[in-house]
């Protein structure tokens, strides 16, 4: 393999690394916002998500394949949870407040998920500075 092989290998661990660092950005977002209910653009706020993509301009470009993040956008599955609250002042006429449809639980979980994928980047990253660092050696 060649020098420049290595260092693509170095460039999609980073690709990797990027992603996962916005994927937990995200999380982190929508774990800090579960429970407005009014929005700017109003209503509640709705949970967001990202979606992974192959970096096909980066292939393209000659350069190795990688992972890009697109995002964030809307993510509408899952329940917008009404609660009883007519004092509430964003209640409706019949007294109940719309709550976002974030999951905590699932955004707990889908931390953990992303920490994890972030952790085996970090890992593939020093792997791969390691056989860089072992071959310019071997070529001195």
């Amino acid at each position: 393999m060649s020098l420049q092989g290595m260092m693509g290998g170095l460039d999609i661990a980073a690709s990797g690394l990027a992603a996962e660092r916005r994927h937990m950005s995200v999380i982190t977002q929508n774990i800090a916002m579960a429970n407005v209910t009014r929005t700017l653009k109003g209503g509640p706020y709705v949970r967001k998500t990202v979606i992974f993509k192959e970096a096909l301009e980066r292939a393209m470009d000659g350069r190795p394949d990688g992972v890009e993040v697109e995002g964030p956008v809307e993510d509408r599955r899952g329940e917008f949870v009404r609660v009883f609250d007519p004092s509430h002042p964003d209640a409706d006429k019949d007294g109940y407040v719309t709550r976002s449809n974030v999951n905590l639980v699932y955004e707990m979980l889908d931390l953990v998920i992303a920490r994890r994928s972030y952790e085996a980047n970090v890992a593939t990253f020093r792997t791969w500075e390691n056989l860089a660092r072992r071959s310019i050696e071997l070529m001195r």
